[in-house]
């Protein structure tokens, strides 16, 4: 059955809104709704006067992105926007602090901000949801492009010689006190550590960032600085940081997963998470608060039954983060046979959940359903 959107008009500040808005169109099931003609849509800043004073359909939506790295303007036409539209949509899918400041911001009624992660303090008066864009993003080669990949290349019951992979990226207060640990515990040689800045220094040689053994091409004349740098795996072009360290995995036991940020305020979700959780494996998580809190209300278990995750509960960065280490130091003293038995049922369930989870079409669906609750005729 197909619909036709005629009775609401949509503001986009950016292309991402319109695209969000549009795979509506596109879901795999239930009805189809489609846009007559594009003069339902009015294109950025320079169309926002021409929105609000519009008032030929029944509804008017205002659409916006979060822009990052981060600038203001865009808030000043959401406040602009706000008084002559009957609900604002803001999509966040870098929580960072500055980002997360302005949300907070423009906490509005009439406002319902989907975002890649959780806020830790409520707001007022705006609606709060989710949009796992990373979840999307770092899932789609191995959901569709090459569904076999990890069954065929991962071997998580062989021995192997490590009990982590300590994979750290870029430099943050929470990676070096994981770096120094590891160094003054003398735990270097037990698991498989690489740690580099943002100096903009090549990504392709050296041990700064280990690269896939197989599938990986670079790209001719783009460089590889940082790894949200794409490259072509296995045909595919896919940011370097989504692509699954296999070879590091079938020689490690475990991942610690530094993610990017470690405010209590937020906890925020990227492919530094998708990727253990894709390959079946358990993990410590080194961040802000309430990150596995938050994270099981996807569905997700994880592994107190163990080892000790009260970390997670534990207001004090530095005591938190010395408190996941002692459990990093705790696991390289059990038998990894014992431990990875007593967690299967839990990584099993946790991967099919992550790459068995339509998280587009999950995610749409509320925006539908939000955008249809604004014509007062329309029956599910």
């Amino acid at each position: 059955m197909k619909q036709f959107l005629t009775d609401i008009a949509f503001y986009h500040d950016t292309e991402v809104p319109r695209w969000i808005i549009e795979q509506m169109g596109e879901l795999s099931t239930g009805t189809r709704f489609l846009f007559n003609t594009e003069s339902e849509f009015w294109r950025g800043p320079e169309t926002l006067d021409d929105f609000i004073n519009h008032d030929e359909h029944l509804a008017k939506i205002a659409c916006f992105h979060v822009p990052f790295p981060e600038e203001t303007t865009w808030m000043d036409r959401v406040r602009k926007v706000h008084p002559h539209c009957d609900h604002v949509i803001i999509f966040c899918s870098e929580l960072h602090d500055p980002t997360v400041d302005q949300l907070y911001q423009l906490d509005l009624p009439r406002t319902t901000m989907y975002l890649s992660g959780f806020l830790n303090v409520p707001m007022k008066h705006a609606e709060v949801g989710v949009w796992m864009d990373w979840f999307m993003n770092t899932t789609y080669f191995y959901t569709h492009e090459q569904p076999n990949l990890l069954q065929d290349k991962l071997t998580p019951n062989a021995p192997k010689d490590h009990y982590f992979d300590i994979l750290l990226g870029s430099t943050r207060d929470h990676r070096s006190f994981v770096n120094n640990w590891i160094k003054e515990q003398g735990f270097e040689d037990k698991n498989i550590m690489t740690y580099f800045s943002r100096i903009n220094q090549s990504l392709k040689d050296g041990d700064r960032f280990i690269l896939e053994d197989d599938g990986v091409e670079f790209i001719p004349d783009r460089e590889i600085n940082h790894s949200i740098d794409p490259v072509r795996y296995y045909g595919f072009e896919i940011c370097l940081s989504q692509i699954a360290p296999i070879s590091v995995y079938n020689k490690t036991h475990y991942s610690l997963v530094t993610e990017t940020n470690f405010s209590n305020r937020f906890n925020f979700y990227t492919e530094k998470i998708v990727k253990p959780i894709m390959c079946g494996r358990l993990f410590i998580a080194i961040c802000g608060k309430d990150y596995l809190r938050n994270l099981k209300k996807f569905g997700f278990e994880t592994f107190n039954s163990v080892i000790d995750e009260s970390y997670d509960d534990e207001p004090n960065q530095e005591a938190r983060w010395a408190m996941a280490m002692e459990q990093l130091r705790y696991l390289h003293g059990v038998d990894p046979a014992y431990v990875l038995r007593a967690v299967e049922e839990i990584t099993q369930h946790n991967q099919d959940l992550m790459l068995k989870t339509n998280w587009q079409d999950q995610f749409v669906s509320e925006i539908r359903d939000l955008v249809l609750s604004f014509l007062p005729s329309h029956t599910n």
